[in-house]
């Protein structure tokens, strides 16, 4: 995944509950270079005996990324002391209106099954699911088309080449 210009936003109170990072279109792929030099502390995080396997669960999430320009959801985090306060909500919903001012698709992988739900609540429909390797979870890719401007959440999907990656 990226490393290039990433956008995070946080919500914070006293502390901070929660954290949202999204990658812009384009930069969501990390390069040979990037690749190279983050290898020793990736190796050092899942051991040399799965390290292939981890490549090539990697080279799988890469393989199913939208073609077309898209906002790339990384990660969502809310402590869970605070889920289920909107935290989450008030992370998404102001790329999902940059997305729909653009008309750009938004997307992103979860491997909870009951984030499933919670994302196709704003609009995220199932693309497509693996299995990763060794034992490792799986993965479900979601997909968000534009809405028209000024829709509400429920609004008509438009312009994103196919749903279908």
């Amino acid at each position: 995944m990226g490393w290039r210009n990433p956008m995070a936003r946080s919500i914070r109170r006293t502390t901070l509950n929660s954290v949202a990072l999204w990658y812009p279109p384009g930069r969501g792929k990390i390069g040979f270079l990037k690749q190279a030099k983050v290898a020793p502390a990736f190796i050092g995080a899942v051991g040399w005996n799965s390290l292939f396997s981890r490549m090539v669960g990697i080279e799988k999430m890469e393989y199913h990324h939208p073609r077309e320009p898209h906002y790339y959801l990384q990660l969502l985090g809310v402590d869970p002391d605070h889920q289920g306060t909107g935290a989450g909500r008030a992370l998404l919903k102001p790329m999902l209106h940059k997305c729909d001012a653009l008309q750009t698709c938004a997307y992103l992988e979860t491997a909870n099954p009951n984030n499933v739900g919670y994302y196709e609540g704003f609009g995220f429909q199932v693309v497509h699911s693996i299995q990763m390797p060794d034992k490792g979870p799986k993965l479900w890719m979601m997909k968000r088309p534009p809405r028209p401007v000024g829709s509400a959440l429920s609004g008509v999907a438009t312009s994103c080449a196919s749903m279908a990656v």
